[in-house]
């Protein structure tokens, strides 16, 4: 019998977590703090112990985490992103808060990915033949719109996607604008040079080179006109390789290939083939 009442109090004693009034006066204390799973500060029950309650509150919720913050947007659906939200501390990581999604999760953002409209199934040619319409560029390398966040050590600069001119040349948006666009011409691309991708180190310009050269050839960056797509001639194309296209003059064939980017319309703004 000695022995039952020593383990009952052994028991007793070892848990003392019973929240309950038992030998404690009521009301119990609430906003008792304790370290949970994972070092995670949060509400804990009061401890009735010898009579006594016990209300710990030796912690508290941290307002950084070690992580730091991190990129959020607001989450519009189906790997739309919206306008930047800020990240909270839910220690000991940052979290984006309920309705928005981190930055690598975006496969577009607004207002593009929103609907369509007149510009958005233009090629890049197209769009600046269009007196409507101007293309934004972005670095498919480290691009500022989409995936956001990840570079790689190249740079392939090319159209991100075709946008009514007054929000590409006066909106604050993400990608680049070339001011030549905005003003109805071509991009000079004067000091342009060759990069990954068939891509030139400035926006609006593209690679041009003899098909069927292996070594030593000769490539220079050209302007992308409104007819380096087009032909009206019945003439021979040359044999391009791939990720490229015969370039035109608005009449024929010039005989040279240029980046197969400047003449396909983007179905989604992803990046072309890595090189």
């Amino acid at each position: 019998m000695a022995l039952a009442a020593v383990m009952a109090y052994g028991c007793g004693t070892s848990h003392g977590s019973d929240a309950s009034t038992g030998d404690c006066p009521s009301p119990t204390p609430t906003g008792c703090m304790g370290w949970g799973p994972g070092d995670r500060c949060e509400s804990v029950s009061a401890l009735c112990v010898a009579g006594a309650w016990e209300c710990d509150s030796s912690c508290s919720t941290p307002t950084t985490c070690a992580d730091g913050p991190i990129a959020c947007y607001a989450d519009l659906g189906e790997g739309c992103c919206g306008e930047n939200v800020e990240s909270v501390c839910s220690f000991p990581i940052t979290v984006c808060p309920a309705g928005s999604i981190r930055g690598a999760e975006c496969t577009a953002m607004a207002p593009e990915c929103e609907g369509t409209g007149p510009c958005d199934a233009l090629a890049e040619a197209e769009c600046i033949g269009d007196p409507t319409c101007a293309p934004v560029y972005d670095d498919f390398c480290c691009p500022s719109c989409i995936p956001i966040g990840a570079c790689a050590d190249c740079t392939r600069i090319a159209m991100y996607r075709c946008a009514p001119i007054a929000e590409a040349c006066e909106a604050d948006i993400c990608g680049t604008v070339e001011p030549a666009h905005c003003a109805g011409s071509a991009a000079t691309c004067e000091g342009a040079v060759p990069t990954t991708g068939n891509r030139c180190s400035e926006p609006g310009c593209t690679v041009a080179f003899e098909p069927g050269c292996l070594e030593g050839c000769e490539v220079e960056c050209v302007p992308v006109t409104a007819e380096i797509c087009t032909e009206e001639c019945d003439g021979v194309q040359p044999d391009c390789p791939d990720d490229s296209v015969p370039e035109r003059d608005g009449f024929c064939f010039t005989g040279r290939c240029i980046a197969a980017s400047a003449c396909i319309p983007p179905d989604v703004p992803t990046a072309p083939p890595a090189p």
